[in-house]
């Protein structure tokens, strides 16, 4: 196999695999090509397979964080609410309300 732009004047230089072109019959070659091919598309596959489960894996992850999350806050503001309302009959607002004036009262009368 000699590299030629005119296919009547043949040249010296051939390509590095041109002796074992020789060797290699046309089908065994092409087999060989499909089969480079046939494993760099199954290793594309199993890569965006792995990306794909990944992603997912991510996704639900966060999802199940999210809902553990707002589910303790939820039960501590529920606590908290219980145990600001069980104090001397006032309601929460109250007792924060109160509270918001004596810390204003002290902070106006120092």
């Amino acid at each position: 196999m000699s590299l030629s732009l005119h296919p009547d004047i043949p040249q010296a230089r051939t390509l590095p695999g041109a002796a074992q072109a020789g060797a290699v019959s046309g089908t065994a070659a092409g087999r060989g090509i499909r089969m480079r091919l046939f494993t760099k598309y199954v290793a594309l596959f199993v890569a965006v397979a792995l990306l794909a489960n990944g992603l997912f894996e991510v996704f639900f992850y966060y999802r199940e964080h999210k809902a553990s999350l707002i589910g303790s806050h939820r039960a501590a503001a529920l606590d908290y609410v219980r145990r600001a309302s069980g104090r001397g009959g006032l309601c929460f607002v109250e007792q924060r309300t109160s509270q918001l004036r004596q810390s204003l009262n002290t902070m106006i009368s120092s």
